[in-house]
């Protein structure tokens, strides 16, 4: 009797674990590739535990509202002897998000608790430099031990097109959330990031049933834009000066758009109602700068970049130029979480000297730039104004050396659009010089892998 009913036990109970946990949730990044943003000038400390603290509301500083497109990919249930399809809907519930992740707890509003690369002209490859932080070695240090979550407020469903999918064929298209992380903010300094999704609530015929899916994402990566109006760009050799009276002078930057992504959208703007202009260097004036940081996701391509647009508005005319920044994205990830023979990330080189072989088990933790002397971020990208029509190519901040900032001010206050607008807004468009027209082209090349400033068109 136990050779005949144990093999069927197993099959029953295969069958009530599959029927179980047989929903399944589809997780999208948006049209713009963005998951998040964080105005980094938001004044914050660092407590005891490593997590940055915002002064004014005694808030872990993170990312509060993150955006991705979902559908219920739970296949149909086939009725034993009937063959028929029952849909597997969902249609009554409510869907919830979960961040998990570790934490860099060596992390420092300077950004001097990350590891640093500085500029070496090519061929040769810039040094990395290791942050200094309390621990037992690099490894121990600047990646906690442990997996931390954060948990989004609840979003109702209550039709079938808030959540669509479950009925098999072809896979209907997914639809946009926006989860509130207020109460429970991702950190900045959060590592080995994933994004869950989970729904609770009637799946088919089961009033209460679950369907969860993840997502992996690249983590909080750092941008810095700030006023370099103290040298400018001279287009007949492709050089940088420094400014004098007969070239443009050193201005203010009265007010600053930046829009993120391909198509780009606007996800944060400053100007003379949030605070001063951002000043330029000027003797012991330190140089103003907008900081974000962006969750985005990872690339479509080995070589797909991510794009931010700068576009910078001084009062009287003339503006310096807007101009469009290509960053890969960080990664600070174990590699037996994320890195395999068949996953399309690229392998992470910046993370070492030389490319990690296949199934090697290794610590990602891809640094920031250090440009003019400052922690900048994966994208650092200079407000400046050039003579002659502006190229899409011009030389970094650091080729020829320009002289080191003594400090950099970040401001805060501006308005992070990506969190406050119900719907992305279009990036403005900017009359010319003629290097606007193409900075469209660029950024939707870039998010193909293809860098058209290597063709300079």
């Amino acid at each position: 009797m136990a050779d005949m009913l144990i093999p069927r036990a197993v099959a029953y109970t295969t069958g009530m674990l599959d029927f179980f946990f047989r929903g399944k949730l589809e997780i999208e990044p948006n049209a713009q590739r963005i998951y998040g943003v964080v105005d980094m000038g938001q004044p914050h400390t660092i407590n005891s535990g490593g997590y940055p603290i915002v002064t004014a509301t005694n808030k872990v500083l993170g990312f509060e509202k993150i955006r991705l497109k979902v559908r219920n990919s739970t296949d149909p249930i086939v009725e034993s002897g009937t063959n028929a399809n029952v849909p597997q809907i969902a249609a009554a519930g409510k869907l919830v998000a979960v961040a998990r992740y570790h934490r860099n707890p060596c992390y420092k509003p300077d950004l001097s608790g990350e590891r640093v690369v500085g500029y070496a002209a090519p061929p040769l490859v810039a040094p990395i430099s290791e942050p200094t932080c309390s621990g037992t070695g690099f490894n121990a240090g600047t990646r906690t031990s442990y997996q931390e979550i954060s948990v989004s407020a609840e979003l109702p469903i209550t039709a079938e097109a808030q959540l669509p999918g479950g009925r098999g064929g072809v896979a209907p298209a997914s639809v946009e959330k926006v989860f509130d992380f207020s109460a429970d903010p991702i950190p900045v300094n959060a590592t080995d990031l994933f994004i869950q999704v989970v729904y609770r609530g009637q799946l088919g015929e089961e009033t209460d049933g679950i369907a969860v899916g993840i997502i992996d994402v690249q983590e909080p990566t750092f941008y810095t834009t700030w006023n370099n109006t103290d040298y400018y760009i001279s287009t007949l050799n492709n050089a940088w000066f420094v400014q004098n009276p007969l070239s443009v002078i050193r201005r203010g930057v009265d007010a600053l758009t930046l829009c993120a992504g391909a198509p780009s959208r606007i996800v944060y703007t400053y100007g003379p109602a949030n605070g001063p202009a951002l000043s330029p260097f000027v003797a012991a004036i330190n140089p103003e700068a907008v900081r974000l940081a962006m969750v985005i996701g990872k690339p479509n391509t080995p070589t797909s970049t991510f794009a931010v647009r700068s576009i910078p508005q001084m009062f009287p005319p003339p503006s310096a130029v807007q101009r469009s920044l290509q960053m890969p994205g960080q990664q600070r990830q174990a590699s037996r979480e994320i890195f395999s023979a068949s996953d399309p990330l690229p392998a992470p080189i910046r993370c070492q000297q030389g490319t990690p072989a296949v199934g090697t088990n290794f610590w990602c933790f891809d640094p920031v730039q250090r440009r003019r002397g400052q922690n900048m971020g994966d994208g650092a990208q200079p407000i400046f104004y050039s003579t002659g029509s502006p190229s899409l190519s011009d030389p970094d901040v650091d080729a020829p050396p320009l002289p080191v900032f003594p400090g950099l001010v970040v401001v805060g206050g501006g308005i992070n659009r990506f969190n406050l607008d119900a719907n992305p807004v279009n990036c403005p468009t900017v009359p010319p010089p003629s290097v606007d027209k193409r900075i469209e082209l660029l950024e939707e090349a870039a998010e193909l892998g293809i860098d058209l400033r290597t063709l300079d068109l």
